[in-house]
């Protein structure tokens, strides 16, 4: 299952994802891969870029430090959301990806 909701306050990412959590753990899902920019500093802030799939996005250690600037394209992104619902490489954990 994948989520990627946002939000720009208030509790509704932390109340919809422990809903979704609590449904797929009844249902049999055994897998939740989540898109969130919650750790990322507001000066860095973008939405995924309307560029084309380059099929080169690093999994990268959650103290990634990346350039001022940095872009990965929406379909980048997508890509490697489906990746993560099928590969261990990063489960129970957080993640940075990059072009």
């Amino acid at each position: 299952m994948i989520s990627t909701l946002g939000s720009t306050g208030g509790s509704v990412v932390t109340d919809t994802t422990l809903a979704v959590i609590s449904g797929a753990a009844t249902t049999g899902v055994t897998r939740f891969v989540e898109l969130s920019s919650f750790a990322v500093l507001r000066e860095r802030l973008s939405a995924p870029a309307k560029l084309p799939a380059t099929g080169a996005v690093k999994l990268l250690p959650e103290s990634a430090t990346l350039r001022m600037g940095a872009t990965i394209s929406r379909a980048d992104v997508a890509a490697r959301l489906l990746t993560a619902t099928t590969d261990g490489t990063a489960g129970r954990r957080s993640v940075v990806i990059a072009d």
